[in-house]
């Protein structure tokens, strides 16, 4: 984060899971925060994780649901979200906020039929 600009100037809060804590309906007090990391106990517990492509893919889709259901609630919300390795390196992961656009409208409709 220091290396973005932010200079410890910013709220870290870490949950279990991550973007699966807050897309999983089994635990719903997850749903709180999201930061993403590889080798991550609770995607594990989850699914059967048989490689890192598998893992950083399971990230990625979460990822996604996790801005979808977010842009539900804070639709003017700037998003960013990163997937970090255990020694602190990360990358963007960039989520399709058109898709998201797409399942707002389709919620709403489905309220008017």
């Amino acid at each position: 984060m220091d290396s973005m600009g932010y200079d410890n100037n910013y709220d870290h809060f870490i949950l279990a899971g991550a973007s699966l804590g807050l897309t999983q309906e089994k635990f719903p007090h997850w749903g709180e925060v999201a930061l993403d990391h590889m080798d991550c106990g609770a995607f594990k517990k989850f699914y059967k994780v048989e490689s890192q492509e598998q893992e950083i893919k399971l990230h990625h889709e979460h990822i996604q649901l996790t801005f979808n259901k977010l842009s539900k609630r804070f639709p003017n919300f700037n998003f960013r979200a990163f997937l970090m390795d255990l020694e602190g390196k990360f990358v963007e992961v960039e989520v399709d906020k058109k898709a998201a656009e797409i399942e707002i409208k389709e919620d709403i409709s489905e309220h008017f039929l």
